[in-house]
């Protein structure tokens, strides 16, 4: 199978209760196709939900790129990231009603996990 394939491909992998890690720091790097492919997948089918997701730099622009393409109701379980605050601000409002869990950890320990989980450790 090809590593490399269009954003509409790639979600149909994702399956209900996955953990999904995502790049992107702030409003640079953001894997936008990605965010707007598995958003529209879930608007249209339901699917994939209950997915918790890993994207250790807070990626979004405050204007509704990057995290808060993922602020719909049953989409996500919990986030793991640094950051969400005014990046992602119906994400955050989400988390504040304790919608969907959300862990904020430093940078440094989740960027080292990503290395320590890709070797094999």
């Amino acid at each position: 199978m090809s590593k490399i394939m269009p954003a509409e491909k790639a979600v149909e992998l994702i399956r209900d209760g996955d953990t999904v890690a995502i790049g992107g720091i702030g409003g640079n790097g953001v894997t936008e196709e990605i965010f707007l492919a598995l958003e529209r997948r879930f608007l249209e089918t339901g699917h994939p939900r209950d997915l918790m997701l890993f994207a250790p730099g807070g990626p979004g622009d405050g204007r509704g790129k990057g995290l808060d393409h993922m602020a719909h109701p049953g989409f996500l379980k919990g986030v793991i990231s640094t950051y969400v605050g005014p990046l992602a601000p119906k994400l955050a409002e989400m988390i504040g009603r304790e919608e969907l869990e959300g862990y904020i950890l430093p940078l440094g320990p989740l960027t080292q996990l990503y290395r320590e989980i890709a070797s094999g450790r």
